[in-house]
């Protein structure tokens, strides 16, 4: 029995299964008279992947940041801690590694977003 469980262990560690690993997949989308936007971002242990799936004006804009808030002083209390922003055009992609835990992202197309009311 224990070597069933050992080889299951190593067959679902080499599979990427090993249960300690959290994947979360984002995808915002919109679809207008104009056309389409979307983008994925897939975070999995300390490597995030940007993607730009769509974008009518030709690029998506990323702002990565922390929310700094104040639990006791309301909703307008955050403010944003700048990590990364960058572009991407439509149909590529970009991998950062070791983003810190609870990052929080927003997209734009065509122009840059604003943290944190990009959020609402």
């Amino acid at each position: 029995m224990r070597l069933l469980i050992g080889v299951l262990s190593v067959t679902l560690s080499m599979l990427g299964c090993d249960g300690r690993e959290k994947t979360v997949v984002t995808t915002m989308s919109s679809k207008g008279p104009a056309g389409s936007n979307a983008v994925r971002v897939t975070a999995r242990k300390a490597l995030a992947k940007f993607q730009c799936l769509e974008s009518v004006a030709g690029s998506c804009e990323f702002a990565v940041f922390l929310a700094d808030c104040d639990a006791g002083s309301g909703k307008g209390a955050c403010k944003p801690i700048p990590v990364t922003d960058f572009a991407l055009k439509a149909g590529a992609s970009r991998e950062i590694a070791d983003l810190p835990e609870g990052f929080k992202f927003c997209a734009g197309y065509g122009k840059k977003p604003i943290a944190p009311g990009c959020l609402k």
